[in-house]
């Protein structure tokens, strides 16, 4: 919400309409779209509401309201998890894989890591959630192996130092002395002294009229979607869209259910309550999916009731992917704080083993011989590179440059990858031999995301403009020979990439795709204003 109140910027799509961000103006409930913002995640008003900056198509961008076009300002290839803009006119971002915020120059875009100090500050997950007043604090969410849970903190810009606030996630602050987070599921407010980080009265549950509890995930803290302004107005979710279901897809864009649903429950997992798409993959013999829940699920295809957990779960995973005999699984997953790759057996009796040294590490593709993965490290200084890890433990790097390059997809036959980077501006997929050998060839125009091979690799499949892209690819001669891209089907109804654009959905040898399409439904927000005076009276009683 902008500081002064008065508009309110969100991401949503539609069936016709892509993922973007919207400015609405609270006075006249007039919305209007970010230009450019295609795929935006996480959004923050300047101290002044003037301006919106957010992270879109491998860019950290800066909208002034009502210009024609947003302006660039720096490369950042993971989703925007935490935004905010500070008095100074830099912009700190949280992205996903990335463990610290950067700082950002809106001047010229240079980045800066946060300084942390705290015990086992390289281990820890700092999200950004907003700035209190002055511009030197931030409160932050924090999440790391020695803490039970996420908690709620504040982060001094001036030297580093974090201070532990509350067991909780998604701080929001009230001026001129209220903390508003969510606990174990709830929004609740407490009093709050900012200039000694304490809390001064006991936590209240908040429940303005007309909502609804909305359970969710406390490993990974995960917000309910909520904006506090000083003034007294809230945003808070009516209804949450119900959850969806794993479907075929032809190539021509005709659906056939699985008949596996997100609802109900499997042993201790709750899949209506847990559930976030973090990919889907098929086993080798097409027979088997696996799919994250609040842990690794393999789905018998054929019998969709059979389901196996697999032990993982506590902490977000995401990613899974079957090794060519089908006897393991690996997943990335935050375990120890920074994002490793875990192999785990099919079978599920055996405890999960981290294979990957390299922090903040994603393992997206096997080698045919099943002991080595290609993958991409986020790091703070190079961005995000492609690394080869071996089951052995052992990583080497495989492509580092001042450009953002991640999820690759190796062919079948382990001859050629394809992966995304932004080398020329903008988001292209780029197809090179393994090992490499001469220039990488661009495959996509700008935008694109979420590559994949066709189980013969004669094909790479990506998305483009909220369309399924075929490109035909020749390996045969040394210098791979690539076709036009053909357009599948649009790809609006279901979740089919992830925020650094790596696939989350697969291809069966047969042709058709295996999806996940949310449920139909809407959110419906309500708007609550003179919240003010109801808050200090819950935060008054005894």
């Amino acid at each position: 919400m902008s500081p002064d109140g008065r508009l309110i910027a969100y991401a949503g799509a539609s069936e016709t309409q892509p993922w973007r961000l919207y400015i609405r103006s609270v006075a006249d409930g007039t919305t209007r779209p970010v230009p450019g913002s295609e795929r935006a995640s996480g959004a923050a008003f300047d101290p002044h509401g003037r301006s919106v900056a957010y992270v879109a198509n491998a860019g950290l961008w800066v909208w002034e309201i009502g210009r024609a076009l947003p302006e660039r300002i720096a490369p950042f290839a993971g989703g925007g998890f935490g935004i905010a803009g500070l008095a100074d006119g830099t912009i700190v971002v949280s992205g996903q894989g990335s463990p610290h915020p950067l700082r950002f120059r809106a001047a010229d875009g240079t980045p800066v890591p946060l300084e942390i100090r705290a015990e086992g500050a390289d281990d820890l997950s700092v999200i950004t959630q907003v700035a209190l007043p002055g511009g030197e604090t931030l409160l932050v969410s924090i999440q790391g192996p020695t803490t039970d849970g996420p908690r709620v903190a504040a982060l001094s810009l001036a030297d580093g130092t974090l201070t532990e606030i509350a067991d909780g996630s998604s701080p929001s602050f009230v001026a001129p002395s209220t903390l508003v987070f969510l606990q174990q599921g709830a929004l609740v407010a407490v009093s709050f002294d900012p200039a000694t980080m304490e809390l001064t009265g006991p936590t209240r549950a908040l429940s303005p009229p007309g909502t609804v509890t909305t359970t969710v995930r406390r490993d990974t803290g995960d917000a309910l979607m909520a904006a506090v302004h000083p003034g007294g107005l809230a945003v808070l979710p009516m209804e949450v869209t119900p959850p969806g279901r794993l479907v075929w897809v032809e190539r021509d864009g005709r659906e056939t259910l699985t008949g596996f649903d997100f609802v109900g429950s499997v042993g201790p997992l709750d899949l209506a309550n847990v559930f976030r798409n973090s990919g889907v993959r098929l086993s080798p013999d097409g027979r088997r999916a696996a799919v994250v829940i609040s842990a690794p699920v393999i789905v018998e295809l054929d019998d969709v009731t059979r389901l196996l957990p697999l032990p993982l779960q506590g902490a977000s995973t995401l990613l899974p992917r079957w090794d060519p005999r089908g006897e393991h699984i690996v997943v990335t997953s935050a375990q120890t704080g920074p994002l490793h790759g875990y192999r785990l057996a099919t079978s599920g009796g055996s405890a999960p083993e981290r294979f990957t040294e390299q922090p903040q590490s994603l393992p997206t593709s096997f080698f045919p011989d099943g002991e080595s993965m290609l993958g991409y490290v986020v790091d703070d200084e190079t961005s995000r590179d492609l690394w080869v890890f071996h089951l052995d433990g052992q990583d080497e790097p495989l492509l580092q440059t001042a450009a953002n390059e991640r999820a690759p997809m190796l062919a079948p036959d382990g001859r050629a990858y394809v992966y995304l980077s932004d080398v020329s501006g903008a988001d292209r997929i780029y197809l090179q031999r393994y090992p490499d050998d001469g220039q990488p060839q661009a495959i996509s125009g700008d935008g694109a995301s979420s590559p994949l091979w066709s189980r013969d690799g004669r094909e790479v499949f990506f998305v483009l403009d909220g369309r399924l892209m075929s490109v035909v690819v020749d390996l045969s001669e040394r210098i791979p020979r690539p076709s036009s891209a053909r357009e599948l089907f649009a790809v609006g109804l279901y979740d089919a990439s992830e925020l650094n654009g790596t696939a989350l959905y697969d291809v069966a040898e047969d042709g058709r795709f295996l999806m996940l399409r949310p449920a139909a439904g809407s959110r419906t927000w309500r708007f609550i204003q003179n919240w003010g005076t109801a808050l200090e009276a819950l935060l008054a009683e005894e």
